[in-house]
């Protein structure tokens, strides 16, 4: 091809679908508006969907607070709780939803004293005369008690329960009805692996009745404490069920004023397009550029 041919083609090749010139810097222009509409859209799209994302989130936690009939919202006092149910951030929730204190992991000061006065009463069964025989696991194989484990099923023992107690790596008891039910065990299982007339039946019968009369005094400070644990913590799922429907109102505003925004720009204008809208304007400038 002669350099005048090579010269007509580059010419016909920088013309304009009708007919016109065009240079190589108005060309790259147009290329650069492309690229540039399609890093716009691509923002646009990826933002339209974290807002399709919320609008579902906001849908199924609306859907479910209905299905459940409200919330039963109850004025909030100062304090500290954990965070439960639903995760999240920390600046998302006013610390004036977090009031009640509820904690799964150790007794509350209530209920340690009430674990100490129990804790008397357990003293005073052991220095008892005939708590010597409860004080250690059964020697099953040394007295060759073979139906045993088939009868006694969680066999039980002084220095266990008491072993027990003295843990402080979070292994011990959480509340007094835990320690008396292991006590109570001791003297269930010696009654019930034992006949009426054997002596560590007769034993365990007449501790068990020191044991129950001694409960009966400390019960109604155990009930009181556990209404007031029923109450804090029914108290705490109710803030923390306002701190989410204030976190979800949040977002729905956002979500809201988001979607309203609108302007002459092109970048305005996109926030009104569907996606479809705007996979078929990709879709269009992809195939433009490729022809």
């Amino acid at each position: 091809m002669s350099s005048d041919d090579e010269d007509d083609a580059m010419e016909a090749s920088a013309r304009l679908p009708d007919g016109e010139p065009a240079s190589a810097e108005a060309h790259g222009a147009e290329l650069g508006d492309e690229e540039a509409l399609l890093r716009s859209l691509g923002g646009i799209v990826s933002r339209v969907d974290r807002m399709e994302r919320r609008v579902d989130e906001l849908d199924r936690f609306f859907a479910s607070k209905k299905s459940l009939g409200g919330s039963g919202r109850k004025p909030a006092s100062k304090g500290k709780g954990r965070k439960v149910g639903i995760k999240f951030r920390d600046a998302e929730v006013d610390s004036e939803f977090m009031d009640v204190g509820v904690n799964d992991g150790a007794p509350s000061k209530r209920m340690q004293e009430i674990m100490r006065r129990f804790g008397e009463i357990f003293r005073q069964i052991l220095k008892h005369q005939w708590a010597g025989p409860f004080m250690d696991p059964v020697d099953v194989e040394g007295l060759q008690l073979h139906d045993y484990y088939k009868i006694i099923k969680k066999p039980m023992d002084f220095n266990t329960i008491k072993n027990r107690m003295e843990e402080k790596n979070g292994s011990g008891y959480k509340n007094v009805r835990e320690i008396y039910a292991d006590v109570r065990l001791v003297f269930t299982n010696a009654m019930t692996y034992n006949g009426e007339k054997n002596e560590y039946h007769v034993m365990a019968k007449a501790l068990l009745g020191r044991l129950e009369d001694k409960w009966l005094d400390l019960l109604p400070m155990v009930l009181e404490e556990e209404r007031r644990q029923e109450e804090a913590q029914t108290q705490a799922k109710i803030n923390r069920q306002i701190a989410q429907e204030a976190v979800m109102m949040k977002m729905a505003k956002d979500t809201n004023d988001e979607k309203s925004q609108k302007d002459n720009s092109p970048k305005g204008l996109c926030h009104a397009l569907s996606l479809e809208d705007i996979f078929k304007a990709i879709e269009e400038i992809v195939a433009k550029k490729d022809s």
